[in-house]
C-alpha cells in the first residue's frame, strides 16, 4: 500500500472463523488500523502474537482518538473550507488523506463505494466537539445513531457482534471482492478460505432484507420458506427511504438470490441486493 491508500480486510483464526473486520490505512510513516469499538487491546493482542523480527510497534489509540461520519450529496463542499484541498484523491474506496485543521490534525477517509462522498474524520477525541461544530455552521445537519444504524444496513456494511460473530467464515460475510484477497498466501485460516473458493459456495450469505411494515424485528429472528428454515435476522431497522423495516441476515444458499420471498413473524421479507438503493438521494 502508497500512502493515500486504504484496504478492507478480515483476520482470521486457524480454523477460518473471523477474528476481526478491519480496514487499514496507509500514512506517510505508519499504518491506521479500524476495527469495530472494543477491539483495540484483543487486535493488538493477536497482531503482537505473530510479530517474529519486523520492526513494528503496535499502539491502541482506541481511547484517544473520535471520529465523525460526514455524508450526503453536498459533503466535499461542506468539508472543501475546513481542510482546502486535502480531499482523498478520486472515488477511490478508502482513499484517505491528513489534513491540518487550525493547528488539528485530522485524518479523512472516503468510507463509501459508489455515489456521493461519505467521509470519515479522525482525530484527537477532544477535537471532534469543534469539529462537529464547525460542520454544523458551514450547513452539516446533524443525525442521530438511529439514522446511522438504518444506513448501515441499507448498505450493507456488517458489524462485529451483530452480522459478524467468531462462527463466521470470510465468505460468508459477502464482501470477497472488498475484504478478500484469493492470491495472497501464508496467512491463518489460508487453507479454509481456499476450499471455500475452490467448492465456490458456502452454506449461507449475510443478504438484505426488505419488509412490507414498519414494525422492527428482533435480531436473532427466523426467516423461513414454505416449512423450511431460511435464514436469521442479524441487523433491523426501520427505513423511512423505503417506508418500512429492513434487514441485514444470513440466508441459507438455496434461498439467498434477490427477489426471493420469505416468510417471518412480521410479514413477508424479500431477500434485496446490496447496497439497498432508492430514487432517493436526500442529504444527511
Amino acid at each position: 500500500m502508497r500512502p493515500g491508500e486504504g484496504r478492507e480486510t478480515f483476520l482470521a483464526d486457524s480454523n477460518g472463523r473471523v477474528l476481526h473486520h478491519v480496514f487499514v490505512y496507509a500514512g506517510p510513516e505508519s499504518l491506521v488500523l479500524h476495527a469495530g469499538a472494543g477491539s483495540g487491546p484483543s487486535l493488538c493482542s493477536h497482531l503482537d502474537h505473530y510479530l517474529i523480527r519486523e520492526d513494528v510497534q503496535f499502539h491502541d489509540r482506541s481511547s484517544e482518538w473520535g471520529e465523525l461520519l460526514l455524508a450526503g450529496p453536498q459533503s466535499a463542499e461542506v468539508l472543501q473550507p475546513l481542510i482546502g484541498t486535502n480531499l482523498p484523491g478520486g472515488d477511490a474506496y478508502l482513499a484517505c488523506s491528513c489534513a491540518d485543521w487550525e493547528g488539528r490534525q485530522v485524518m479523512i477517509r472516503r468510507v463509501q463505494e459508489r455515489g456521493f462522498h461519505s467521509c470519515q474524520l479522525a482525530g484527537a477525541a477532544a477535537d471532534m466537539g469543534p469539529l462537529w461544530r464547525a460542520l454544523r455552521r458551514l450547513g452539516a445537519t446533524a443525525c442521530g445513531m438511529r439514522a446511522l444504524e438504518t444506513i448501515r444496513i441499507e448498505e450493507g456494511f456488517p458489524v462485529v457482534g451483530l452480522d459478524i460473530t467468531e462462527k463466521s467464515l470470510p465468505q460468508e460475510v459477502g464482501r470477497n471482492e472488498k475484504a478478500i484477497s484469493f492470491n495472497k498466501g501464508c496467512y491463518l485460516g489460508q487453507e479454509i478460505v481456499a476450499r471455500i473458493d475452490s467448492r465456490s459456495a458456502v452454506n449461507k450469505v449475510l443478504s438484505g432484507i426488505r419488509f412490507q411494515s414498519s414494525e422492527v424485528p428482533p435480531c436473532g429472528g427466523s426467516l423461513t420458506h414454505g416449512d423450511q428454515a431460511a435464514g436469521q435476522i442479524t441487523s433491523a431497522a426501520y427505513s423511512p427511504n423505503f417506508g418500512a423495516s429492513v434487514a441485514l441476515a444470513y440466508v441459507k444458499r438455496q434461498f439467498h438470490e434477490p427477489g426471493t420471498v420469505l416468510d417471518s413473524a412480521w410479514g413477508p421479507a424479500t431477500v434485496v441486493e446490496l447496497p439497498m438503493r432508492t430514487t432517493n438521494t436526500g442529504s444527511g
